[in-house]
């Protein structure tokens, strides 16, 4: 019988032959094939949805499940996990509160992975603990949530109750490293201004955040994005950060994201529900308390962290990486800039979007116009065929050829018409 059983593997208790205490987690036969299958339907469902209901731009479907479908596909890889686990155990060697488990490489494959056996209790099967336990839990949830995100731009993604166990002393321990997020360095630096701004309720600083993290796909008002960003402040944000439901926040966050056109990668989407599902645990092992209780601490280590010698000293090496290099390309982007502008390559595309409306009014007055003097023409042609002409005998034969040429012209000036009035709506 499983310990734990879920769609792509389960897990089992075992020992090993000197007597260690293990969990074995197994991949399931055959899952990669069907997890393919499933994301080809996926796939399909996408692009004929994007045909019927075109408003499904604006959240990119497809680039959407393209980011899901890497996620899952790294699930598969318990090999990728194990890397994972040791990656956490890292960061957190030196905090004995926090127990991730170790990896036993040589019992571990990339469908099999073998580790410690953690133990504690789910936040449903927790026996009440003291204040002071029960605020070192919740700071403890905090802390594995946030500060590896802040600060080496990775998250346990997935971090509800039945991840994160709660001991009695206070102490947890965590399971379960195969959905973890990754931000590079500016996205990182973005998360990390937006709970400055947040803090602060600075609602230009946090809209110029959300431009970072999400920049728009089509033109936006700023100054009414601003509004809406500081009525959110507003609401939420009191003096401080303290007492606020940070998960209700960061939800209304992303919903004013997606009705002003900014799109953010799934990352940040999934570092906003982690956030949430932490929150959801904290809040029960500490009842009357938020998660933004227990942010001063992290607050501190991550400006300890922004501001040491050692991050300093690195994004000085970056930037200068970066100055260097540009320097060095740039004589030959420069060369061929200007062989493309000897050559009469070089072409300047602009949109100006609104001068869009005026062009298409512009497009209907020429049609109408067109459309006005090919219906001028035929009827001043047909006076002036029956004024004048008259023809006899073989010569009838002619006549059918005028008549032919007005029915075309009186087609080409009705197919204008509706032409025009299909454009007008």
């Amino acid at each position: 019988m499983p310990l734990a059983c879920a769609s792509i593997g389960q897990v089992h208790a075992a020992e090993l032959a000197d007597g260690t205490e293990v969990v074995v987690k197994v991949r399931k036969p055959e899952i990669r094939g069907l997890i393919e299958r499933d994301l080809e339907i996926l796939a399909k469902l996408v692009a004929s949805s994007e045909k019927h209901f075109p408003g499904l731009e604006d959240y990119d479907p497809e680039g959407m499940l393209e980011e899901f479908a890497d996620q899952l596909r790294a699930e598969l890889d318990y090999g990728r996990e194990a890397r994972n686990i040791e990656q956490f155990a890292k960061i957190f060697e030196a905090d004995k509160g926090i127990e991730v488990p170790a990896v036993f490489w040589d019992y571990s494959t990339a469908h099999v992975l073998t580790m410690t056996r953690v133990e504690g209790n789910k936040i449903t099967d927790l026996p009440p603990l003291t204040a002071k336990r029960g605020d070192a839990a919740s700071g403890r949830v905090a802390r594995f949530v946030l500060e590896p995100a802040l600060i080496h731009g990775v998250f346990h993604a997935d971090p509800h109750p039945g991840n994160i166990l709660i001991r009695k002393d206070g102490s947890i321990g965590v399971v379960d490293f195969g959905m973890v997020g990754r931000m590079p360095e500016e996205m990182r630096r973005g998360i990390s201004g937006l709970f400055l701004a947040m803090e602060r309720r600075d609602a230009d600083r946090l809209v110029d955040q959300l431009y970072r993290l999400a920049p728009p796909i089509r033109p936006l008002d700023r100054g009414s994005l601003v509004q809406r960003v500081s009525r959110l402040l507003d609401r939420y944000m009191s003096e401080s950060l303290e007492r606020v439901e940070i998960s209700a926040a960061l939800e209304e966050m992303l919903e004013i994201i997606r009705a002003y056109g900014l799109r953010p990668p799934a990352t940040v989407a999934m570092l906003f529900k982690a956030i949430a599902i932490s929150e959801e645990i904290v809040m029960a092992t500490t009842p009357g308390k938020t998660l933004t209780e227990f942010l001063a601490p992290i607050a501190q280590r991550v400006g300890a962290h922004r501001f040491s010698p050692e991050d300093l000293a690195h994004r000085a090496e970056m930037s200068a990486m970066d100055v260097a290099e540009l320097s060095i390309d740039l004589p030959r982007r420069a060369d061929r800039v200007l062989a493309d502008v000897e050559r009469g390559n070089l072409r300047v595309w602009a949109r100006f979007e609104e001068l869009e409306p005026t062009l298409r009014r512009l497009e209907r007055m020429v049609e109408r116009a067109n459309a006005a003097m090919i219906a001028a023409a035929c009827i001043v042609g047909i006076t002036i065929l029956l004024a004048v002409y008259h023809p006899q005998g073989w010569q009838a034969a002619i006549a059918w050829t005028f008549w032919v040429a007005i029915v075309i012209a009186a087609t080409i000036v009705f197919r204008t018409a509706l032409a025009t009035l299909r454009n007008r709506t």
